[in-house]
């Protein structure tokens, strides 16, 4: 599965898809250092797939970055980046 990641990806608009339960090191692993942090958000990586699609996976409303497994958020513009991400990550990746 080929991708890229950065912080010139737009994600305006996006909004939470699923989860993905994994740890901190785990995407460190695949994507490297957080790209982006906020008032709300910690750490957040920004993903564009060769498909088109986009997805974020972020923390939210966390007084530190998670470090033990984690229900990491997913965003995108669609639920289908839910399977991406888990795909990506080899890890559990849900909606509710």
């Amino acid at each position: 599965m080929k991708y890229k990641t950065g912080k010139n990806i737009e994600t305006s608009m996006s909004c939470l898809q699923g989860y993905v339960k994994t740890t901190y090191a785990n995407i460190v692993t695949f994507l490297g250092d957080p790209q982006k942090s906020g008032d709300k958000v910690n750490a957040e990586w920004v993903i564009k797939f060769e498909n088109g699609r986009v997805a974020t996976i972020y923390d939210w409303k966390e007084p530190s970055i998670p470090k033990d497994e984690y229900e990491w958020h997913i965003g995108g513009y669609g639920d289908s980046v839910v399977a991406l991400v888990g795909d990506l990550l080899n890890a559990e990746a849900y909606t509710r």
